[in-house]
C-alpha cells in the first residue's frame, strides 16, 4: 500500500480507470493511438495468413458458435475464442508493435473488438479504451521492471490481460469495485515463458492474454470475485512475478503522468521479426545503397550490445517461426530480397541456398563497448540496447560500415501514414483480401476518432463467402 495515500495499486488502478472522462485524454494521445491502432488492425490481419493459423481455425470449429469476425476470414466465433484466435494472429508474424517490454497494442485492439457485441461503439470511444489499457499495461510494466522478464516470463503473455482488461473495463464503463476484481482474475491467471520464441505458443501468449482479459469482464460483470489486491499483496502478483526492485506503490502515481502512448510511445514494426534484428537490417538495406550485393560480399560483421542476441536463438532457422529469431537470417535475407516483408519470413524462404550462402559469410557477436551510447537509456530493450554496427568487406577489398542507434518505427524514427498504408497493402494482400477493401478500413482508420461506429472498419477487414 502507498503510505502517501492509503491506497493499494490495484485499486489505484480500479479508481483511475472509472473516473476518467472524454475531456482527460490529450489530443496528441488519440492522434498518437490513432497510428498504433491502424498498424494493430494490420497485424491481425496478417495472421490469417501465418502458419499457425489453420490450427487455430481447426480448434475453434471444434466449438461452432458465435459472432464475432475473425480478420481475414470468413469466420466468425464466440467473444472469447474470437479474441483468442485474433490476439494470436495479431502476434503471429511478429509485426505488431513494441512498448518496453511488451507487444501490447494488437492484443488490447483484439479485446476491444471482441467486446463491441454487434452494438455501436463510437471510433473516438474505441480509441479512449485503448489509450486506457496501454496506460495501465505501461505503468505495470514499469513498476514490475526488467527482472520479471530475465526470470523468463514473457511479459507479453503476463502483462498484457491487465492492459486488455483495463482497455474493456473503460469501454463497459465497469464501476471500481468490478475493475479490483477482474484485475485479480487477470492477475492470477497470467503466464508466459520465453523459451517459447519461435514457436507457434508466442503469438498464442497473446491470444491468450487477450481471451483472459474478456473472460474477466464477463465474470466479473456476472458477480465472480476475486483478490482486490492481487497487484500488492504479500503473496499477490508483484510478489510472484517481479524481484528484488519491483515496487508496485510506484503505479498509482505513474498513472497519466505522462500517458504512455505519448512518452515512451510504441515502435511500429517496419519488418515482420524480433525488433533485436531490426537495426542490423536497416544497416545492411543503407549498405545495400552503397554497393554491397550478395555476389560481392566477402564476409559480413554484425555488432551490437551484450543482451541483444539473447532473443535471436536461431543461427540455421529451419522454419518461418525461427527465422524471425534469427540475426544470421536477418542479415542474409536484407542483403538478397529486393524488400524485406512478410514473405521473406515463411519458411520456404529460410531454405533459399542464396540465402543460406550468406548466412556462411556472417558473423553476430556482443561488443561490451557498444553499450556505452545509448540513445534511449531508460528502454533497455533487446532492440534498443546501445547500436548496432555492421562492417561489410567486399571481395574487391572495400570495407562498407553503417551504424544503426534506433530502429525504423521508433518514436524518434518513426512510420508515417504512408509506411502504414504501404503496411497494410501488405498484410491484406498475404491473405487475399481485396485491395479495395483495405482501403476503405485504412482510410476509415485515418479518421478513427471521427468515425461513429467502429464495426465499419471491422467489416472491411473480414471476407465474404
Amino acid at each position: 500500500m502507498n503510505e502517501r495515500t492509503g491506497i493499494g495499486a490495484t485499486a489505484a488502478i480500479a479508481r483511475f480507470v472509472s473516473t476518467l472522462r472524454s475531456e482527460d485524454f490529450p489530443r496528441e494521445a488519440v492522434e498518437r493511438a490513432k497510428m498504433i491502432v491502424a498498424d494493430s488492425f494490420a497485424c491481425i490481419l496478417s495472421g490469417a495468413g501465418s502458419e499457425v493459423a489453420p490450427t487455430m481455425l481447426a480448434y475453434i470449429d471444434e466449438a461452432p458458435g458465435g459472432a464475432v469476425p475473425i480478420l481475414g476470414t470468413t469466420r466468425r466465433a464466440t467473444p472469447q475464442l474470437a479474441a483468442l484466435v485474433n490476439g494470436t494472429f495479431a502476434a503471429a508474424l511478429d509485426y505488431d508493435d513494441l512498448m518496453t517490454p511488451v507487444h501490447p497494442s494488437a492484443v488490447v485492439v483484439t479485446a476491444l473488438c471482441s467486446e463491441l457485441g454487434g452494438g455501436t461503439v463510437s471510433g473516438k470511444r474505441f480509441l479512449e479504451a485503448y489509450i486506457v489499457g496501454i496506460e495501465v499495461g505501461a505503468k505495470i510494466a514499469s513498476a514490475i521492471g526488467r527482472g520479471h522478464s530475465g526470470r523468463g516470463f514473457h511479459a507479453t503473455a503476463t502483462l498484457c490481460g491487465f492492459s486488455s482488461f483495463a482497455a474493456i473495463a473503460y469501454l463497459k464503463a465497469l464501476s471500481a469495485t468490478q475493475i479490483e476484481h477482474g484485475l485479480g482474475i487477470v492477475a492470477t491467471n497470467s503466464g508466459g515463458l520465453l523459451c517459447s520464441l519461435g514457436t507457434m505458443a508466442k503469438p498464442f501468449h497473446s491470444g491468450l492474454a487477450a481471451r483472459l482479459a474478456v473472460d474477466a469482464e464477463a465474470l466479473t460483470r456476472l458477480g465472480f470475485t476475486a483478490s482486490p489486491v492481487a497487484l500488492e499483496a504479500e503473496r499477490g502478483f508483484f510478489a510472484a512475478y517481479g524481484d528484488e526492485n519491483s515496487d508496485a506503490n510506484l503505479i498509482e502515481a505513474s498513472l497519466g503522468r505522462p500517458w504512455a502512448v505519448i512518452d515512451p510511445g510504441a515502435t511500429l514494426k517496419r519488418f515482420p521479426s524480433c525488433i533485436a534484428g531490426h537495426r542490423a537490417m536497416a544497416a545492411v538495406l543503407d549498405l545495400k545503397k552503397l554497393g554491397a550485393t550478395a555476389g560481392n560480399v566477402e564476409n559480413i560483421e554484425v555488432a551490437v550490445a551484450p543482451g541483444a542476441l539473447q532473443p535471436l536463438m536461431y543461427p540455421k532457422p529451419e522454419t518461418g517461426l525461427q527465422s524471425k529469431f534469427s540475426m544470421q537470417y536477418a542479415v542474409a535475407a536484407a542483403l538478397v530480397d529486393d524488400r524485406v516483408g512478410i514473405v521473406t519470413f515463411e519458411t520456404d524462404a529460410t531454405q533459399r541456398e542464396a540465402v543460406k550462402d550468406v548466412m556462411s559469410r556472417i558473423h553476430a557477436w556482443e561488443d561490451p563497448q557498444q553499450a556505452v551510447e545509448d540513445p534511449v537509456s531508460a528502454n533497455l530493450s533487446w532492440g534498443y540496447r546501445g547500436y548496432a554496427r555492421v562492417t561489410a568487406t567486399l571481395k574487391d577489398g572495400r570495407v562498407l560500415r553503417q551504424r544503426i542507434d534506433v530502429p525504423p518505427g521508433h518514436p524518434s524514427n518513426p512510420l508515417d501514414w504512408s509506411d502504414l498504408g504501404d503496411k497494410m497493402r501488405d498484410c491484406a494482400a498475404s491473405v487475399g483480401l481485396p485491395p479495395e477493401k483495405a482501403a476503405l478500413a485504412f482510410e476509415a482508420l485515418r479518421e478513427l476518432d471521427t468515425l461513429p461506429d467502429v464495426n465499419a472498419v471491422i467489416d472491411h477487414l473480414v471476407k465474404v463467402e
